[in-house]
């Protein structure tokens, strides 16, 4: 029987609300599901001392109805500075073929120098904050010291204006974005792998345009 794409997207959404629940419970926040606040009612809320997150779980493509929701919590937190709002975007597990060491370090690096055009179409101000999942799917040597690795992974942005102020359409602090890959490392001896050239990488911001 193969299962169908709505159904895997329905407990995407819920196991990634309970491991993200676990999560911040074991960083010693105060953890609570389904919360209402204000008139919307949060996947996930987590408090700890004067901070309180609101997050949002993204699983999938979202339907207009969900977009205007996020964007409508985006709003409310804009007013409300006792608030921060993450949306998470949850991905199925993949089997790890490759392990490359600091792969996701090189990527954040190179990212946060060369914003991609996908995030750059969006605001005059894109702040990068974390690369993670970083998944190689294939590595292929293509010179002396050379490989060529590409994957996937996700990046997580702040999106602000040339004001510093939270983007008037889409007022949401932190953003996370799936992403693919295709670069160039190099073997620099003792200091490791750099990140000599990126042949492709693109951010995928549909969610939000």
């Amino acid at each position: 029987m193969k299962i169908k794409q709505r159904h895997l997207q329905k407990y995407m959404h819920d196991i990634a609300v309970e491991q993200l629940a676990a999560d911040y419970s074991e960083k010693g926040y105060k953890v609570s599901k389904e919360e209402p606040i204000g008139q919307f009612r949060v996947d996930l809320v987590a408090r700890k001392g004067n901070e309180t997150i609101l997050i949002e779980v993204k699983a999938g493509s979202l339907t207009p109805e969900k977009k205007s929701e996020i964007q409508a919590i985006g709003d409310f937190v804009k007013n409300n500075n006792n608030y921060r709002f993450l949306i998470a975007i949850a991905t199925p597990p993949k089997e790890k073929k490759i392990e490359i060491e600091n792969l996701d370090r090189l990527l954040f690096l190179y990212i946060s120098e060369h914003v991609p055009e996908d995030l750059s179409r969006l605001t005059h101000f894109v702040s990068i904050q974390n690369v993670m999942e970083v998944d190689p799917d294939e590595i292929i040597t293509t010179g002396s010291q050379k490989f060529r690795v590409v994957g996937d992974g996700i990046v997580t942005v702040n999106l602000r204006n040339e004001s510093g102020e939270a983007l008037k359409h889409n007022s949401l602090i932190e953003e996370s974005f799936p992403f693919t890959f295709e670069v160039i490392l190099t073997n620099a001896g003792n200091e490791g792998f750099i990140l000599s050239q990126a042949i492709q990488l693109t951010v995928d911001v549909s969610s939000v345009e």
